[in-house]
C-alpha cells in the first residue's frame, strides 16, 4: 500500500508546537479525513522523536509510525533535507512524500495509486509561466556545472515515488547532487532534484495544478477543483486565515476539527497575494546571498553541516 510520507526536524524542546510540527499535524490530520486507511509515516531526528512521544502535542494521533534518522546531522534545515534526499532508502514500499506546509482538501486518489515510477506537478511557485526553468538558478546551475534549463521545473513538496529502480537511482543521484551544492555553500534541494531528473531522464506522470495548489500565487478564491493546498507558510504574504488560526490554536494546546478546518479552507475567499513582484525579488536574492555566505562560512569554520 502507499504510505504518506512526512519529514520533521527542529531544535529545542518540544513542549510547544513550532510552526512546523503544527503544519504537520494539520497536514497529517487533512490526510486521515480523506485518506483513513493510508498509513501516515514521519521520518525525522531527536526532536520529531521526542515530539511523537509528548503526551500533549497531539501530532501523534495522525501519525501511524515514526522512522528516526540519527544520521542526518547539521542545522534543522539542512537534517531536513538530508532525510529528504534519501526518503526512497529509508522506506520501503511506495510512497507520496508532503511538505509539512501543505492541507488536503480533497481526495489525491490518482496520486497516490500513480503509474509511472515518479509523480509530479510543476512548480508554480512564483514562476514567469508555471514549470518554466526559474532565471534564479541560472547561476546556481552555472556554478555547480549542471546543465540549464531544464525542459520543466518541478516542485519536490508533493511528490509520488514507487519501488523500482529508476525511483531509487533519482533519489540517489538527487542526494549526491544536494551533497555537492552543500559543499559550496548552497543549502537548496530543489535544483538539484530538477537537475537529477534531467541528467537521469526519469519517466515523471505529470500532475495538474489542483494536486499542489500553491496559495498566494492571485487574489482569486481557492479554485473549488483543487485537492491539496501548498501553504508556503514562511511567507507573510502567502498566509491563509482559516490556517492560521489552525496552527495557533494547535500552538496553544486547543484542537482543530479536520473537517472545519477543510470547509473553511475550500470556502477561502480573496488571497493574500504579493502585487509587488520586484522589491520581493529583490529582497529574496539579498537574503538568499546572505544565506549562502554565512552557511559557508558555518561549513568551512564549524562543519556544522
Amino acid at each position: 500500500m502507499t504510505q504518506i510520507l512526512f519529514v520533521l526536524t527542529g531544535a529545542g524542546a518540544p513542549e510547544k508546537l513550532s510552526r512546523y510540527s503544527a503544519g504537520l499535524a494539520l497536514a497529517a490530520m487533512t490526510a486521515k479525513l480523506f485518506h483513513p486507511d493510508v498509513p501516515v509515516v514521519c521520518l525525522g531526528d531527536e526532536y520529531g522523536e521526542r515530539l511523537l512521544g509528548a503526551s500533549s502535542s497531539r501530532v501523534a494521533d495522525f501519525v501511524d509510525r515514526f522512522i528516526p534518522c540519527p544520521d542526518a546531522t547539521g542545522g534543522p534545515v539542512h537534517r531536513s533535507r538530508v532525510i529528504k534526499t534519501t526518503l526512497r532508502q529509508r522506506v520501503r514500499g511506495p510512497f507520496v512524500f508532503l511538505d509539512t506546509d501543505t492541507a488536503l482538501i480533497g481526495d489525491i486518489q490518482p496520486l497516490l495509486a500513480c503509474d509511472s515510477p515518479v509523480g509530479l506537478t510543476l512548480d508554480s511557485w512564483f514562476p514567469e509561466a508555471v514549470g518554466e526553468f526559474p532565471k534564479w538558478c541560472c547561476g546556481v546551475y552555472r556554478e555547480l556545472g549542471w546543465s540549464y534549463p531544464t525542459p520543466s521545473y518541478y516542485n519536490s513538496g508533493v511528490m509520488f515515488a514507487d519501488e523500482s529502480h529508476d525511483s531509487y537511482a533519482l533519489f540517489k543521484e538527487w542526494h549526491e547532487r544536494y551533497s555537492r551544492s552543500v559543499a559550496l555553500g548552497i543549502n537548496l534541494d530543489q535544483p538539484s532534484f530538477n537537475s537529477a531528473v534531467q541528467q537521469l531522464g526519469t519517466r515523471i506522470r505529470v500532475y495538474p495544478e489542483e494536486y499542489n495548489f500553491f496559495c498566494g500565487q492571485t487574489p482569486k478564491p481557492i479554485p473549488s477543483s483543487a485537492r491539496l493546498l501548498h501553504v508556503c507558510s514562511s511567507l507573510q504574504a502567502t498566509r491563509i486565515p482559516a490556517y492560521e488560526e489552525a496552527i495557533a490554536t494547535l500552538q496553544n494546546g486547543g484542537e482543530v476539527d479536520a473537517s472545519e478546518l477543510v470547509a473553511n479552507l475550500k470556502g477561502t475567499g480573496t488571497q493574500a497575494f504579493r502585487k509587488w513582484h520586484l522589491p520581493w525579488n529583490l529582497h529574496r536574492r539579498i537574503r538568499e546571498f546572505a544565506q549562502r555566505r554565512l552557511f559557508k562560512m558555518k561549513l568551512d569554520s564549524a562543519e556544522r553541516y
